[in-house]
């Protein structure tokens, strides 16, 4: 394979790359909503999960002192 075959190859591989882009970024708009409430959900969920391990942590110390006491 020479090199203007390879270069040939590669430029239509990258204009149909291109392409796909193009429609993928027109297109979908509808992903771009579902990935920002999947978001949503992650940030709630984490914040939720952080909450319940400091209540957890701090019921511990709590019992730990007592204890001593």
């Amino acid at each position: 394979m020479t090199h203007d075959e390879q270069k040939t190859d590669l430029e239509k591989l990258n204009h149909e790359i291109e392409e796909e882009l193009l429609q993928y970024l027109d297109g979908d708009k509808s992903f771009k909503k579902e990935e920002n409430h999947q978001l949503t959900f992650n940030v709630v969920f984490q914040y939720v999960m952080t909450v319940i391990l400091i209540l957890i942590v701090i019921t511990n110390v709590i019992i730990i002192i007592y204890k001593l006491l």
